[in-house]
């Protein structure tokens, strides 16, 4: 069993992390259980300022996010459930689906790390959250799978939000733009999503890795 000064180090250690990540303070708390005037504290001062605004919500923001959007947070979210059922715990598995997510999207991303948690938290029902709200469904169609909310209402074949990427890729150029824009990183894990095919989607533009095999990552 981890003494208190051990466990400390790996709050704080956690704690510094998130917050490089951009977390609030709040967020920092949940997951480290360090008191919020400690951590205003510790990581914080004159010339570098907390996060402020509003807390995300993803059961506002999930349904009137964009396509892109959707995908982003499913990518994160399947990526977090899959580093769950290999062994990761709770705040590592968070932590390693949004470094991955990060890699994936770079600047480009639009999810931010309180965004991240969030959704996280709806879809666990753990943290912050008051219930599992959100769940995650696999597509009938392209074998996907995607965030779903309000929690089982939708239709996978109205829902999935890849699947309507695939019809809107060819249709809307701002699509097609940040897709084709996004750098060629590391090529994952051979997808069997629907990026397959005449004039479809560059295979390096979503990495769907998640839908053959479970995507291997480091702990960091």
């Amino acid at each position: 069993m981890a003494c208190r000064a051990t466990q400390r180090i790996r709050a704080l250690s956690l704690a510094l992390e998130c917050a490089v990540l951009g977390a609030r303070v709040r967020t920092i708390h949940e997951l480290t259980g360090l008191r919020q005037s400690e951590l205003l504290q510790l990581l914080f001062n004159d010339e570098r300022q907390p996060p402020r605004g509003r807390a995300p919500d993803a059961r506002e923001w999930l349904p009137t996010a964009s396509l892109v959007e959707r995908v982003e947070a499913s990518v994160l979210a399947t990526n977090f459930v899959r580093l769950r059922k290999d062994g990761f715990c709770l705040t590592e598995a968070l932590l390693s689906a949004y470094r991955l997510y990060r890699v994936l999207y770079g600047e480009a991303g639009h999810l931010g790390f309180d965004r991240a948690f969030d959704l996280v938290a709806h879809v666990t029902g753990l943290w912050a959250s008051d219930g599992a709200s959100i769940a995650m469904a696999a597509c009938a169609r392209c074998g996907c799978e995607f965030l779903d909310i309000p929690r089982g209402r939708l239709h996978q074949h109205d829902a999935c939000p890849f699947c309507k990427l695939l019809v809107r890729y060819h249709l809307d150029p701002r699509i097609a733009a940040f897709l084709q824009g996004r750098p060629r990183r590391a090529q994952a894990a051979r997808s069997t999503s629907p990026t397959r095919g005449p004039r479809c989607i560059p295979p390096h533009a979503l990495h769907l890795a998640w839908t053959s095999q479970a995507v291997s990552t480091g702990t960091g």
